[in-house]
């Protein structure tokens, strides 16, 4: 599972374009190491920010419903970051 912060800080530019950019750079990245080293692994997606943790894909092995999640989410950015829920959340999962 991997989480990701849609809080309003994600919005800083101290990486480029953006720190969730840079996030949704490294997801995808993660997301091909994972599945080409094994095609039987699953990934899924949640995101932290803004009123509470949300599962936004759950385990799969379709790279396009990542990407999707992470843009549904790009849309939600604000709030703050709910980082221990979050965690916890992606453990039970």
């Amino acid at each position: 599972m991997v989480v990701v912060d849609n809080s309003e800080s994600s919005r800083n530019g101290d990486y480029q374009p953006t720190r969730f950019d840079a996030q949704a750079d490294a997801t995808n990245t993660l997301f091909q190491s994972i599945t080409n080293g094994n095609p039987e692994s699953s990934v899924g997606l949640m995101s932290m920010g803004g009123k509470g943790p949300e599962v936004l894909v759950t385990l799969t092995t379709e790279q396009g419903e990542i990407l999707e999640g992470l843009h549904r989410t790009k849309k939600k950015l604000g709030g703050e970051s709910h980082l221990k829920t979050g965690i916890q959340v992606a453990a039970v999962r």
